[in-house]
């Protein structure tokens, strides 16, 4: 909006100019002269309005920015807490209750088990809680009653960098990193891959198309 006040007070000033030389009130000399001046003032107004329209939007970004620094987790570590020792895989979640708002659930009553090496799938529909589920088992939110374990270790009792050291999570939204190709396939591990000891998902997967546009690059 800012922007556009000086373009439309140009066509203005150019109309009303116009229409005065042809009335004959000012020379054709003096409404050109008047249109020249008027056309090195417009581009600095312009600009002047595109620095005013920039700095409210970056005053709107800082102050989203110091609202996420003075957050506060809502999942913590316990005083007592202990590093998750390197597990199996077995999942047992018992009596689980969630709700992103306390009045309703979206887990009620839940319970699973899994086994080491076992795959399950969970199926419903849209907002039914599959990816809660995921969410609990990282402990991005804490169940309201139940609990959550992996191989007999309730998530809530051992720290939250070693429990999420060990449990991957695969999401819908597809996200690249700031980085190589290399790098975005070789994520695993916590150090920069190299092309000696990065991993080797081809092996197993070359008759995908993945893997030929990989080779290709």
């Amino acid at each position: 909006m800012l922007q556009a006040i000086p373009a439309v007070g140009q066509v203005l000033l150019l109309a009303l100019g116009g229409w005065l030389a042809l009335q004959g009130n000012i020379t054709v000399g003096t409404f050109l002269a008047f249109a020249s001046y008027l056309a090195q003032v417009i581009g600095p107004a312009q600009m002047f309005a595109a620095m005013i329209s920039a700095t409210q939007r970056a005053g709107i970004s800082a102050r989203r920015i110091f609202d996420l620094l003075d957050s506060v987790p809502a999942v913590t570590d316990k005083p007592d807490a202990e590093p998750l020792p390197p597990v199996s895989g077995e999942i047992a979640i018992t009596d689980a209750k969630f709700g992103y708002l306390s009045s309703e659930p979206v887990l009620d009553g839940f319970t699973l088990t899994v086994q080491p090496g076992e795959t399950v799938a969970l199926v419903g529909t849209s907002g039914s809680g599959k990816s809660t589920v995921a969410m609990l088992l990282a402990r991005f939110h804490d169940v309201q009653a139940g609990s959550v374990k992996i191989d007999g270790f309730d998530v809530r009792d051992v720290t939250v960098d070693s429990l999420r050291g060990q449990v991957g999570m695969v999401f819908e939204e597809s996200f690249l990193f700031s980085e190589t190709v290399r790098a975005n396939i070789a994520t695993a591990g916590r150090t920069p891959p190299t092309r000696r000891s990065r991993p080797r998902p081809g092996r197993r997967r070359r008759t995908s198309s993945s893997w030929h546009y990989r080779t290709a690059i």
